[in-house]
């Protein structure tokens, strides 16, 4: 065995990042703070531009990872302490209780049936309702239990459960580990788009972000894959995707978010496929950056699918009353004063780092953006300020999902190179 590394964050980086260094000998122990693996991109359907299954992509990974005996998966996890000593690392790892025993769970639901607990699911804003008992439809499939939402003395999910997988009386736990690397692979999350108030997020739940929207419509959400206005549930005849909300902007955040466009051309694909040539869809965007691989030719096949471009920022989003949406939007391009009247308006907003707070306990560095810094000499895009830590996909900023795997790759092979040099020198 080449050594022991701890891969911190379970989505397409750190699934990745593991996959390597497993392939290469190395014993790994990846910890995820949430319940499932796959980070934002758990929540998607297709990609962009091939339009391949996420889930797909993230399944082959886990499978191959799940059958080896170097691989140890660590969900509800975060680091809790961390020390560094002659070139090798300690950390401490707190578990949060799921109450429920994987290894007992047969996944049968009896536990959500019985459940009376019930309220607004707050990932399907407007939509869905969800029980204190979760169903975890990810990778790996699960449940766990919300227990702030359980009455006090409430244990009908245990009563229901044939095998005896609830374990209401677990609590937290907490171990310290030993590694000789670590791979920070923590992510991305959306900026808060109500510091934007001008544009209306959080004033009417017709306007959502395109993560909320990938949620929305995906086949297990709360529209069973269908697109329906949060308000009403009805389908919606105008949509308005806008772009660079928050990124590219000094207020904010002044960098470019690399995905916000072909999230936006991804979801107007998805609009026109489910709701048909009928329905009108706008996008509204500053410049259309499709610099990737086929991202060109995928740009071309949404406009022929009669996408209306307006090139141009809207002025303020007017709600109305009845709930009503409207903005004003002087397009560059035709020099021409628009009024659109959209039933859904979709932001694209700017990311920004997933755990800034991480950087401290590990002693790493942040960047003037805010995300983990790469070694001034730039000799490996990798590579931390601390000898042996390393950093994977968009832990040190934005990156579509391909440039993210391999960024994650090259992390995997970077630590595989330190821990078979002496004392990690």
């Amino acid at each position: 065995m080449v050594g022991r590394a701890l891969v911190i964050g379970g989505g397409a980086a750190g699934l990745q990042a593991a996959w390597g260094l497993v392939n290469a000998g190395v014993e790994v122990v990846l910890v995820e703070k949430g319940a499932v693996l796959g980070g934002n991109l758990s929540h998607n359907k297709y990609l962009f531009p091939l339009r391949e299954e996420a889930f797909k992509v993230l399944g082959e990974r886990y499978r191959e990872l799940a059958g080896s005996t170097l691989f140890w998966l660590m969900l509800g996890t975060e680091v809790s302490a961390f020390s560094r000593k002659e070139g090798r690392f300690e950390a401490g790892l707190a578990r949060r209780p799921t109450f429920i025993d994987p290894a007992r769970c047969n996944l049968c639901g009896d536990c959500v049936k019985a459940c009376p607990v019930e309220y607004d699911d707050p990932e399907s804003p407007g939509l869905g309702r969800r029980k204190a008992v979760l169903r975890h439809a990810g990778i790996p499939e699960g449940y766990s239990i919300e227990r702030s939402r359980c009455p006090p003395g409430c244990s009908e999910c245990a009563k229901a459960c044939g095998p005896g997988a609830v374990r209401l009386d677990e609590g937290t736990t907490e171990t310290r580990e030993r590694f000789d690397s670590v791979i920070v692979a923590t992510g991305i999350v959306p900026y808060d788009l109500r510091r934007l108030t001008e544009l209306g997020y959080g004033r009417s739940p017709d306007i959502i972000t395109g993560l909320e929207f990938e949620i929305l419509h995906r086949p297990d959400g709360p529209s069973g894959g269908d697109i329906l206005r949060p308000s009403d549930r009805r389908r919606p005849a105008t949509v308005a995707i806008l772009t660079c909300v928050g990124s590219r902007d000094e207020k904010h955040r002044p960098y470019c978010c690399q995905v916000g466009c072909m999230n936006a051309l991804n979801q107007a694909f998805t609009v026109k496929e489910r709701l048909g040539e009928d329905a009108d869809v706008f996008v509204c965007f500053t410049d259309v950056r499709a610099h990737g691989k086929y991202y060109e030719e995928f740009y071309r096949q949404v406009r022929g699918m009669l996408v209306k471009f307006i090139r141009g920022k809207p002025s303020e989003v007017m709600v109305d009353r009845d709930g009503s949406l409207s903005f004003d939007i002087f397009d560059t391009s035709t020099h021409k004063l628009l009024k659109l009247r959209p039933d859904l308006i979709v932001l694209e907003p700017a990311l920004v780092n997933a755990a800034p707070d991480l950087a401290k306990l590990l002693g790493v560095e942040l960047d003037r953006e805010g995300f983990f810094s790469l070694d001034r000499d730039y000799s490996l895009p990798v590579k931390s300020c601390v000898p042996g830590i390393f950093l994977a996909g968009t832990a040190t900023g934005p990156k579509d999902v391909v440039s993210t795997m391999a960024n994650a790759s090259v992390a995997a092979l970077a630590a595989v190179r330190y821990m078979k040099t002496p004392r990690g020198q």
